[in-house]
């Protein structure tokens, strides 16, 4: 038996590519108006709020950085010919990188580039400014191809950049179920000019709340969208009922064709761990599973860290060739590869919101052909023993999901059972 997938009538492909191409290359970073464009549409859509925490604030142990907003930069020959320019693409400029004007030899300006030998006709992503308290500089992410062709004895270096008091903003959209036990589910929108990684994460999670806001849930649900690690750290520095979250799902380039990817919570075997196992093995057969933090290591270490413990798994991908390039582009984006993410986060939800524990109403093996269950043993063996285990583990111990990791069966044929059984008075829910 298996999985039952919901027909996608919500899948907006032409929607998520209109969203992804208008914020692509845009200079998404930690604290920028840019960042914070891609925080207020999606709580606009949806309907969320806002948090906002100005520069400077200690969210934790972290500190807010100050805004950075380029108007221009670039590397051009003593003649005038540009030869790297952040507005041809916001990947050439290292993150908040300070304010420059000067002439430089070429040996002086080479502690200045970041080049990838590996992949010589891309340009790389350099971050650490953003991340390193206290730290300051500048330089230009170059093609490996380009920099070779730099034979000139000077070169003049521009950067116009303000470095300032700013606002981070982060969304926050909160839908209530039956329950106030609450799932997370967060991803970072920062990253300039890339698309796997991010932005293609932010555009799944918006649909996914989307199609959530139509359903009854029994789990609430929400949303937390905004920069790497500092919004995970401002979140959990600011936001109310936290102490409401039970599990958290991190999503971190989706837009990739390789197989799915999960990297588990720090305790390993929690039930969040075990839904996303026990379904993603349904959906890729191939798929790559890590330990914590195994896959490329995100904000789970902040919800799923040190005083806050709320277990959460990461599904993406860390091992693509366009990691951190400019080939991670709107061209190399697959498509096909998010609509198959997003339709297994709808059947891990459907899993969160049907599994419960069964207990037998009954003594004894059932009689199952008196209650209309067939037990076709030459058809399938394993699942006619199974039948027989099922019944056995349905002492009120175990929720379908744990049995059916038990017996390493899928969810559907034990919850499609004992739902049978329950809708015969078999069975009582707990």
């Amino acid at each position: 038996m298996k999985i039952i997938k919901e027909k996608n009538t919500t899948f907006d492909v032409d929607g998520i590519k209109e969203f992804i191409e208008k914020y692509a290359m845009l200079n998404r970073v930690a604290v920028c108006d840019e960042t914070n464009e891609v925080a207020e549409e999606v709580a606009q859509k949806l309907g969320g709020e806002i948090i906002s925490i100005p520069s400077g604030t200690e969210c934790l142990t972290w500190i807010i950085p100050k805004r950075w907003q380029v108007k221009e930069a670039y590397i051009e020959t003593m003649d005038g010919k540009k030869i790297v320019e952040f507005k041809d693409n916001p990947l050439h400029l290292f993150s908040y990188s300070i304010p420059f004007d000067g002439i430089l030899t070429k040996e002086e300006l080479e502690n200045h580039l970041f080049y990838d030998k590996e992949n010589p006709k891309n340009i790389p992503y350099h971050y650490s400014y953003q991340y390193a308290f206290g730290q300051e500089g500048w330089g230009f992410c170059l093609s490996y191809d380009e920099y070779k062709q730099m034979n000139d004895e000077k070169y003049r270096v521009f950067i116009d950049s303000d470095i300032d008091d700013g606002v981070m903003k982060i969304t926050d959209y909160y839908i209530k179920g039956e329950s106030e036990e609450t799932i997370l589910i967060a991803a970072h929108n920062c990253h300039p000019g890339l698309v796997n990684d991010g932005l293609s994460s932010v555009a799944i999670a918006l649909e996914l709340f989307k199609y959530l806001k139509t359903k009854k849930n029994r789990y609430s649900y929400r949303l937390v969208i905004g920069p790497e690690f500092y919004a995970a750290a401002g979140f959990l520095a600011r936001a109310q009922d936290v102490d409401k979250i039970k599990y958290g799902i991190y999503l971190d380039m989706l837009g990739n064709n390789e197989h799915m990817g999960l990297s588990h919570s720090f305790k390993q075997d929690t039930y969040i761990d075990k839904v996303m196992n026990k379904t993603i093995s349904v959906h890729d057969k191939g798929f790559v599973s890590a330990s914590y933090r195994g896959l490329s290591g995100n904000d789970e270490f902040f919800y799923d860290g040190p005083d806050f413990y709320i277990p959460m798994v990461c599904l993406g991908r860390y091992d693509y060739s366009e990691y951190h390039l400019d080939s991670d582009n709107i061209e190399n984006c697959d498509f096909v590869g998010l609509e198959r993410h997003f339709n297994f986060l709808k059947d891990v939800i459907r899993v969160l919101e049907t599994d419960f524990v069964p207990v037998r109403q009954y003594k004894g093996p059932l009689y199952l052909s008196r209650y209309g269950i067939s037990k076709n043993t030459k058809a399938n063996v394993s699942q006619a023993i199974a039948l027989d285990k099922i019944q056995i583990l349905m002492d009120g111990r175990h929720s379908c999901l744990e049995i059916a990791d038990k017996l390493d069966v899928e969810y559907d044929f034990v919850y499609g059972f004992t739902k049978k059984l329950f809708e015969k008075d078999l069975v009582k829910k707990i």
